[in-house]
C-alpha cells in the first residue's frame, strides 16, 4: 500500500483525506439558532456518510466546523466536540485535527475573553473562528462600517487563528474584498469558505459569474487568502440531487485555477450537504473535476490532505 493510498486502475492514488468543514449537532444540549438543525448529528454518522469516498480517498482527519451560533453556547459546543474524540472509549475512527469556533468578533476587543475560553475548553484543537457574515437590517457590509470588526479580527489574528469567511450573497462580493483588502489585519490568515458562495443554480448566467469570478480574482490577489473547495452540492441544488457536474464545473475550475493547488483544500460540508446530496457524490463530481483539470499527483496530495494540516497546523 502507498502512503497515500491504494492505487486505483487508472493510474491515480486515493488520498488520505483531510475534511476541513465537517459539522456536529445534539439538539439535547445545544439550542441552534433560527431552527436550523432538525436532528442531531454524531461523529458515528459522519464516518458512515464518509466511508464511500468513489475514487477521491478516505477521509482519515477532520475540522470540526461550529454549527452553533448562539455565543452562550459556543464554548460548550467547542468543549462538547473536544471530549467526544478525547475519550477512549467513545473516540472517532477519524482523527480530529482541529476546532474553529463561534466568536462574537464584532464586539472588538472584547471578544478576547471568548476566545480565551474557546481556547481552554478546545484541548489545544482550537485554530480558528468563524462569525458568519450575515447582513443585519438589510445592511450586506455593516462589518465594514464597524471598526470593533477589525478590532475584534486583530484579536483573532493575535491568538494565531484563522478567520473563516462565509458571506451571503453576492451582493457583498465587493465591499468584502474591499474590507480585507484594506481594513482587516494583515497577518490574518483568512479561509474562503465554499469557494466564496457563489449561486450555483443558474447555469448560463453571465453576469453571475461573472460578479462571482471578479470577486474570486480579487481575493486569490490577496496572500493571506485561501480557498476551501466546500459547498457545491449546497449552492447548486434546488431540489434534491438536482445538479450536474457542467453546472458546477465552471466555478470548480475558476477558484482552483485562481488560487492555486498550494492554497486550495477540501472541505465536505458534513452534514449541511446531505440536504441536498450525498457526501460520495460530492466527492465523485470533484474527483472528476480534478481529472479534467489534469490534476497531478502531488496536487491532489496537497489540495486533498497536505494543505489543510498545513494552515490548521496539526
Amino acid at each position: 500500500m502507498h502512503r497515500f493510498g491504494l492505487l486505483l486502475l487508472t493510474g491515480t492514488l486515493a488520498a488520505a483525506i483531510t475534511d476541513t468543514h465537517v459539522h456536529f449537532a445534539n439538539l439535547q444540549l445545544f439550542n441552534y439558532s433560527q431552527n436550523w438543525v432538525h436532528t442531531s448529528h454524531h461523529p458515528i454518522d459522519y464516518v458512515s456518510d464518509s466511508s464511500d469516498m468513489n475514487k477521491l480517498g478516505t477521509v482519515n482527519d477532520i475540522v470540526f466546523m461550529q454549527a452553533s451560533v448562539v455565543t452562550s453556547e459556543a464554548v460548550n459546543e467547542v468543549s462538547w466536540v473536544s471530549s467526544m474524540f478525547s475519550n477512549s472509549t467513545t473516540k472517532p475512527r477519524v482523527n480530529l485535527g482541529a476546532i474553529v469556533g463561534y466568536a462574537s468578533v464584532e464586539n472588538g476587543a472584547e471578544v478576547e475573553d471568548e476566545i480565551l475560553q474557546l481556547l481552554s475548553a478546545s484541548g489545544g484543537k482550537l485554530r480558528g473562528i468563524r462569525r458568519i457574515l450575515d447582513p443585519i437590517d438589510d445592511d450586506y457590509c455593516w462589518f465594514t462600517k464597524n471598526p470593533k470588526f477589525s478590532e475584534g479580527l486583530a484579536v483573532v489574528a493575535k491568538h494565531g487563528l484563522l478567520f473563516e469567511l462565509l458571506t451571503r450573497s453576492g451582493e457583498q462580493f465587493n465591499c468584502t474584498y474591499d474590507f480585507f483588502a484594506n481594513q482587516a489585519p494583515k497577518n490574518l490568515t483568512v479561509v474562503l469558505q465554499h469557494l466564496g458562495n457563489p449561486n450555483m443554480t443558474i447555469p448560463g448566467d453571465k453576469a453571475n459569474f461573472d460578479n462571482w469570478l471578479s470577486y474570486i480574482s480579487r481575493m486569490s490577489s490577496l496572500p493571506n487568502t485561501v480557498l476551501k473547495v466546500s459547498g457545491v452540492p449546497e449552492r447548486a441544488a434546488l431540489g434534491w440531487n438536482s445538479f450536474s457536474q457542467g453546472q458546477v464545473q465552471p466555478f470548480l475550475e475558476a477558484a482552483i485555477t485562481h488560487f492555486g493547488y498550494k492554497r486550495s483544500f477540501f472541505g465536505g460540508n458534513w452534514f449541511v450537504v446531505t440536504t441536498f446530496s450525498t457526501y460520495s457524490r460530492w466527492s465523485q463530481i470533484l474527483d472528476s473535476v480534478l481529472t479534467d483539470l489534469h490534476c497531478t499527483q502531488d496536487d491532489r496530495t496537497a489540495l486533498l490532505t497536505d494543505n489543510a494540516k498545513r494552515i490548521y497546523n496539526f
